[in-house]
């Protein structure tokens, strides 16, 4: 094989717990194909994802996880190009969205919301506007 694809709920994890024998499996697997990452879970963006299957003795890429957040955000991007988006989720599906490009709607002063300049992503800031923006997806 050339690469596989793994879900990671009930493959790799049950629920918080690694399942026993994953990591050695997996890894075995990476010494000779591709392995991806996948997730229907949008609630942690694919960095947080990717810190966890390292810390779980899983050797992984941020670009070798693909979450459904993820997924949403390059089709929106793909097809309809950068867009103000107005979420209902979690940081994980936010940090996706602003990741490629997208921009969120609404901070807490109800103006967009703006990364940190360290990047977290975390106690965003805000900016500009308020009111609803007629043209947010």
């Amino acid at each position: 094989m050339k690469a596989y694809i793994l879900d990671l709920d009930g493959v790799i994890f049950r629920g918080s717990e690694v399942i026993a024998g994953a990591p050695y499996a997996v890894n075995r697997l990476l010494d000779s194909a591709r392995v991806v990452f996948l997730t229907n879970n949008s609630t942690q963006s694919r960095g947080t994802v990717s810190a966890r299957l390292n810390a779980s003795g899983i050797r992984c890429r941020e670009s070798d996880v693909i979450t459904a957040g993820y997924a949403a955000a390059v089709h929106i991007r793909k097809r309809y190009g950068a867009q103000k988006i107005y979420p209902i989720g979690e940081a994980g599906l936010i940090r996706e969205l602003k990741a490629e490009g997208h921009k969120i709607y609404p901070g807490r002063d109800g103006g967009w919301v703006e990364d940190r300049k360290d990047g977290s992503g975390e106690g965003c800031g805000e900016s500009g506007g308020e009111g609803r923006d007629e043209d947010a997806v």
